[in-house]
């Protein structure tokens, strides 16, 4: 009996890292490829209950609707890119073209003042101990070093955003085309995809879907849908405190908000901490309120978006964004943590048997 549940573990274990390992082939030499025909089918998996439930309302003709659907959904993106990315692109802008103004008003007073309380600590210091001499750093140089390089990088980003227009453009083509079809014929491309396997396999993947890529993908949606309230609350918040380029500050915290262990205190807390030492004691409290509001309205929001969270132990979860940043970069970032909550969902519903899964607590 011992040896067989040996034997079950090591399956499984093979059969998890086998996949692991088939996705990481993928993702690294057929991304490029595959991503289009996958952002389609995403897009048309997306629209297809809006599809089905007009279909049924009106008794029209699915595939004339589903065009409909698609189109609108185009539209619509369309006109929030046209109009999200212009006002976005003009901040950004315009917040670095003012790094120079906002390092003389902000950044410089600070730093000095930093220098005088290092050399008083040293003079103070220095009457108990003769031989002790601060280590000479020029923070200003320093600064000046590192604004220097983001704004060269900045620069950087937008040359190789705009070398890659042409690919972006062709890709873009072929999501909306493929959306398209794959959306109007949902059905016969799904049956076509069952009829390549088994009745068994068909079987353990409908129920695989079921209970893991279902909610998988319900959890993305989820925190993407916390993402945008958390942009829109803290956007908002900056407006009240009078915050220059509040957009782009809230797009970056919003971003942060949605690394699994960061969040909204990551980015805000510091900032406050920059504001009260450089003076500033009104924006420098008023970020520490906006702290504790944006708090208290994930905790009373996050539970009825997401509901029964599909989470995962932080521990768990820095691993799984350590693995993937050094397996696959940036991205790893994101689909670590995915990999992660993937494996834990399929031993929660009993496909694979990795690990025990823990009593829930009283």
């Amino acid at each position: 009996m011992q040896l067989e549940k040996k034997k079950q573990f090591l399956l499984n274990t093979l059969f998890v890292l086998t996949l692991v390992f088939l996705f990481l082939l993928v993702f690294q030499y057929l991304s490029g490829v595959l991503f289009p025909i996958l952002a389609g089918f995403l897009i048309a998996y997306s629209l297809r209950p809006l599809v089905v439930n007009i279909t049924k309302r009106w008794n029209s003709n699915y595939q004339i609707t589903a065009f409909f659907v698609v189109t609108a959904f185009y539209a619509i993106l369309g006109l929030l890119l046209w109009l999200g990315f212009g006002y976005l692109f003009s901040q950004v802008v315009s917040f670095f073209s003012s790094l120079p103004q906002i390092y003389q008003t902000s950044i410089a007073p600070l730093v000095g003042r930093i220098n005088e309380w290092l050399e008083s600590f040293a003079a103070f210091w220095g009457r108990f101990s003769p031989s002790f001499s601060m280590p000479q750093i020029d923070l200003s140089q320093t600064i000046q070093t590192l604004l220097g390089g983001l704004s060269s990088s900045f620069v950087k980003t937008v040359t190789d955003f705009l070398s890659s227009i042409p690919s972006i453009v062709f890709n873009g083509i072929f999501i909306v085309i493929s959306s398209y079809f794959i959306c109007m014929d949902f059905e016969g491309i799904v049956r076509f995809i069952k009829g390549q396997l088994s009745e068994r396999a068909q079987k353990k993947v409908t129920s695989i879907k079921w209970h893991a890529f279902q909610k998988l993908w319900s959890l993305i949606r989820a925190y993407l849908l916390l993402m945008l309230i958390t942009l829109v609350e803290v956007w908002i918040g900056l407006l009240v405190l009078r915050v220059d380029y509040a957009f782009v500050l809230a797009l970056l915290i919003a971003f942060a908000d949605l690394l699994p262990i960061l969040g909204t205190s990551s980015v805000l807390v510091p900032w406050a901490i920059f504001e009260l030492l450089a003076g500033k004691f009104a924006l420098g409290i008023g970020l520490l309120i906006l702290t504790v509001i944006l708090w208290i309205l994930r905790n009373f929001t996050e539970p009825k978006i997401v509901g029964k969270q599909l989470g995962i132990h932080p521990v768990i979860s820095l691993i799984s964004m350590f693995a993937g940043v050094k397996l696959l970069g940036f991205t790893g970032l994101f689909i670590g943590p995915l990999i992660a909550i993937l494996v834990v969902t399929l031993n929660q519903s009993g496909h694979i048997h990795m690990y025990k899964n823990a009593a829930p607590t009283e």
